[in-house]
């Protein structure tokens, strides 16, 4: 059987028969919202609309919800996540689970303590990003993690650094423990059990840790001295308000 001439030039017929032409589908990366306020998810909605490689796939109030409305189909490849929700979820937690079912994760934020960032960003997250940040800013933060690069942000340094550098060179980690413990307004004997020391060695830990402070020039006279510095040092939420 002889071959059909090829007239020059060639049909468009003849050109798909010698070179079939192949149709690529771009899968658009799933993108989701962790935030119990409405008003954040369609802001969100409006910023990666004119993304043609992302989608976002909706606003859920908890990490739990989202996980429940994602059974039978792929879970989102980036979640944004809010730090303080209405179930009072731990941000470590939070971002654990999400690591579990394989999405990379950003703080989405509108300026949180010290102390949240900090749980969030020691369990793995790529970005910090603010709510108030130009539109630019989150996006490229999310391809950048779904390119697994983190994105170090002014706010991820202020929350982790500014003023942890006396913990981070003075205080042990068991001295750490320690000041978190009673600053929160725990006593010596439930500090002690919950390090696993005697009273007595935790109250020479207090002792050794209030001269520290002191030779610093930091106040640490009282409970409420030190539960002040531990909040500005990230080490407990600033909502705890211990008694003298």
């Amino acid at each position: 059987m002889s071959a059909q001439p090829v007239s020059f030039p060639p049909t468009l017929t003849q050109r798909a028969a010698v070179r079939p032409q192949r149709v690529q589908t771009l899968r658009r990366a799933r993108v989701a919202l962790v935030e119990d306020h409405t008003v954040i998810a369609l802001g969100v909605t409006t910023m990666l609309a004119p993304a043609t490689d992302l989608r976002f796939v909706g606003g859920y109030p908890t990490v739990d919800a989202l996980v429940a409305d994602s059974e039978g189909v792929p879970f989102p490849d980036v979640v944004l996540l809010d730090l303080r929700l209405g179930d009072d979820s731990d941000p470590a937690t939070n971002v654990a689970t999400l690591h579990e079912l394989g999405a990379a994760v950003i703080v989405y934020t509108s300026g949180e303590e010290p102390y949240l960032v900090r749980r969030a960003c020691g369990a793995g997250v790529l970005g910090v990003v603010r709510k108030a940040e130009e539109p630019e800013v989150l996006l490229e933060t999310i391809r950048a993690a779904l390119r697994g690069e983190l994105s170090p942000s002014m706010d991820w340094a202020s929350a982790l650094d500014t003023d942890s550098e006396f913990v981070t060179r003075q205080l042990n980690e068991t001295e750490q423990r320690i000041l978190a413990l009673y600053a929160s307004g725990a006593t010596a004997d439930y500090v002690a059990r919950r390090v696993g020391l005697a009273t007595n060695t935790v109250n020479k830990y207090i002792s050794g840790i209030r001269r520290k402070f002191i030779a610093a020039g930091v106040p640490a006279g009282s409970r409420v001295d030190l539960m002040r510095r531990a909040q500005m040092e990230g080490l407990i939420p600033t909502a705890v308000s211990p008694a003298e």
